[in-house]
């Protein structure tokens, strides 16, 4: 029970749209553990009406007509069930196959897709949720997709937006942290140094800067770091002096490092930053509940899960329960 206990857990939401092998790809350059628990989750979206009250009087003809009705639609959503139900299980199996040492089970139900997922993270709580999204164009990268923005906004744990990956698995990952030494962007350090990767694996802290930083660090003094007096010092030293610690704690993981500060609006540098670099993924930290996380990354971890060609992971705080389960 107790290893039970230890295994991270992941529920892949799969809309059967995207070939399974996707998702495949790109966990396999996410630096998860070999002992997961994960959970293939597909919703059919369809909603069955409640049928007549028996104390309802209604024409015979009605009643008739209504009841037919009812039984071209149940048979109709039992039809689509039955071929998702047939589609997570071939991906189930697809993800067993990849990842030997994965338990990876599979469910299928009815609902909105976005609330159906939120409500099954409630039930099950997981560590993180993998989602797909558009990638066909950048209409549809800017909307990001009803489904995967719903589950980002209002899920509690991580969530990943998985894109195409265009490279070879062989090849070393690339991966973007945006930081702005909130503590969004600190948990993202955190898990990134947490997670099991190749050897060679880069990463880049990249930060963002405008006057909303320089006005955010005059009020706010960030734990573990020296304030600066603005009047003395760029704020391209302060950046610089707030990553020292990030570098360290990435190092020490066994990660190569480097650091690109940029002037410009967090979300925008993220974004051609990963593009430039041709980043596998990019981890942001999500909105906190403090007006700190909101003004600097909050906005900033929506703009890029939409906009950004890349993988990415919006990183939330961990929870009292994941915590106890990895000591």
């Amino acid at each position: 029970m107790a290893a039970m206990e230890n295994k991270m857990k992941v529920l892949i939401a799969y809309d059967g749209v995207h070939p399974i092998q996707y998702f495949i790809n790109d966990l396999k350059k996410a630096g998860l553990p070999k002992d997961v628990d994960a959970l293939v989750m597909t919703v059919v979206d369809a909603f069955m009406p409640p049928k007549n009250s028996s104390h309802v009087s209604r024409p015979k003809s009605a009643v008739t007509y209504i009841d037919a009705m009812l039984e071209r639609a149940e048979a109709r959503i039992e039809k689509q069930l039955a071929l998702a139900a047939k589609t997570a299980d071939k991906s189930a199996k697809s993800l067993r196959a990849s990842f030997r040492g994965w338990t990876v089970n599979f469910e299928v139900c009815t609902n909105s897709p976005a609330w159906a997922i939120v409500k099954k993270e409630d039930e099950w709580k997981p560590d993180l949720i993998v989602v797909g999204s558009h990638e066909a164009s950048s209409a549809a990268r800017f909307f990001l997709g009803s489904i995967s923005s719903g589950v980002l906004i209002h899920s509690k744990c991580s969530v990943r937006i998985v894109r195409k990956h265009q490279k070879s698995l062989k090849q070393a990952s690339r991966i973007i942290i945006g930081v702005d030494g909130s503590l969004g962007s600190q948990a993202a350090v955190r898990v990134v140094a947490g997670r099991v990767w190749p050897k060679g694996t880069l990463v880049r802290l990249v930060a963002g800067f405008d006057q909303n930083i320089a006005f955010a660090v005059a009020l706010h003094h960030l734990p573990g770091v020296k304030m600066l007096n603005l009047k003395d010092e760029t704020q391209e030293d302060w950046m610089r002096q707030m990553t020292g610690p990030f570098t360290k704690t990435l190092t020490d993981a066994g990660l190569e490092v480097a650091g690109t500060i940029k002037a410009g609006k967090p979300w925008k540098v993220l974004v051609e930053e990963a593009e430039k670099w041709k980043a596998d993924c990019v981890f942001v930290g999500a909105r906190g509940l403090g007006m700190l996380d909101r003004f600097l990354l909050g906005s900033v971890s929506n703009a890029v899960a939409s906009r950004s060609r890349c993988s990415v992971e919006v990183v939330r705080l961990n929870s009292e329960r994941s915590r106890k389960r990895k000591k």
